[in-house]
């Protein structure tokens, strides 16, 4: 058996859980009884994917690489091209938003004659 030095430099023995206990583990997630993360906790397993290879190795299901949710999608021309028109509508009605509020400052600015806009880089009062 290997040894393993950890990060202190000292010496730990990997451990090997027999096949019997794997095989329970997986069958107590697969029932819904504990996620991979309880059981893990619970059977002070260490590793973070040790109860995910057996999961892949004993297990009936299928656990994928990455959950199909996260996989990326190929998106056509015409779909990016939707977004990107989408996108640039957006840009338009966020830029005459800007403008509306530029120009209602402004005509604060000279009904109350001061100056509302924030100055950059000048350096508050101290009291």
């Amino acid at each position: 058996m290997n040894i393993i030095r950890n990060r202190r430099g000292r010496d730990r023995r990997p451990v090997i859980y027999p096949e019997e206990f794997r095989i329970k583990v997986v069958k107590e997630i697969e029932n819904g009884l504990l996620s991979k993360e309880a059981a893990r906790r619970k059977y002070s397993i260490g590793g973070k994917t040790t109860v995910l290879s057996w999961c892949r190795k004993y297990g009936r299901e299928s656990y994928p690489y990455m959950p199909e949710e996260k996989k990326i999608k190929v998106k056509t021309v015409e779909e990016k091209d939707k977004r990107i028109a989408e996108l640039e509508a957006l840009l338009k009605q966020k830029e005459l938003a800007v403008d509306a509020l530029e120009s209602l400052i402004e005509v604060a600015n000279e009904m109350y004659a001061t100056d509302l806009k924030k100055k950059v880089g000048l350096k508050r009062s101290k009291k």
